[in-house]
């Protein structure tokens, strides 16, 4: 699987993009094909799959609320990051991915994602917290990718390499926001479970971009796949957990 997304981003990466129309349909590729089949997976597995037109709405409300959240960024970056309006140090970068990555982003998909299940009839199962979170949140980040491959002068294999990393991320922030939201909404409505549902995604958006900042040296290249690995065993986990709860849940109401 690694050796054939490394092709995949090595022949990417050579195709000649002289013409405004090629370098438009790659970015588009690059930055919507991951999240369609990252979205895909999600929905297969699902035990009883929620309405399509629910899943495309959350993927479109996902992708709106990108545009606010870009032009917000600007306009903080350029205030909290004067004259350059870029973080030039290692204490600027920190708040850059803090906040106004972190909080400022998964803020807004959570917005969406209430939007989405509040007074949602569909809304009935503990895994549709996980699948309607990560339409938003894989919307949200086909958009961004755009916005970021559209803003390199070269097409080269680390701005597509970071577009992929950006829709595995925001994946498994939204897994962990669907997560925790079903476990408030039918488990256990406590305190720690609610404040979860937004705590949890923003340390691991942050934790995520802070291994990608340039001022960790080769070692962050380690801990940052380390992460990695460990984020993409906890999403499993949860999502198994949730799944395994349906079925009983089945089981038990409709005597299967």
């Amino acid at each position: 699987m690694i050796t054939m997304l490394s092709s995949l981003i090595s022949l990417l990466a050579a195709l000649p993009l002289e013409g405004g129309g090629g370098r438009l349909f790659l970015i588009i590729i690059v930055a919507v094909l991951p999240a369609l089949l990252l979205g895909y997976y999600l929905w297969y597995i699902d035990s009883k799959r929620e309405p399509a037109v629910w899943l495309i709405g959350s993927v479109v409300l996902g992708a709106l609320v990108c545009l606010p959240v870009v032009y917000l960024k600007g306009i903080l970056s350029s205030v909290l990051f004067s004259p350059a309006g870029v973080p030039v140090s290692l204490f600027e970068s920190v708040v850059d991915t803090f906040c106004l990555d972190a909080v400022l982003e998964e803020v807004f998909k959570f917005v969406a994602f209430f939007l989405v299940v509040f007074r949602n009839r569909y809304f009935d199962e503990h895994y549709d917290g996980i699948i309607y979170a990560a339409c938003v949140g894989l919307g949200f980040a086909a958009v961004e990718d755009i916005f970021y491959l559209f803003s390199q002068p070269e097409w080269e294999v680390l701005p597509v390499l970071r577009s992929i990393l950006s829709v595995l991320g925001h994946s498994a922030y939204a897994v962990l926001m669907g997560y925790y939201y079903s476990l408030y909404r039918f488990v256990s409505r406590t305190h720690r479970n609610l404040v979860f549902v937004l705590l949890i995604p923003i340390l691991v958006h942050a934790v995520f971009n802070t291994l990608l900042l340039p001022f960790w040296g080769g070692l962050s290249m380690f801990l940052f796949f380390a992460f990695c690995v460990f984020i993409h065993r906890t999403c499993r986990k949860k999502i198994a957990f949730h799944l395994a709860n349906d079925i009983g849940f089945m089981n038990e109401n409709y005597r299967i």
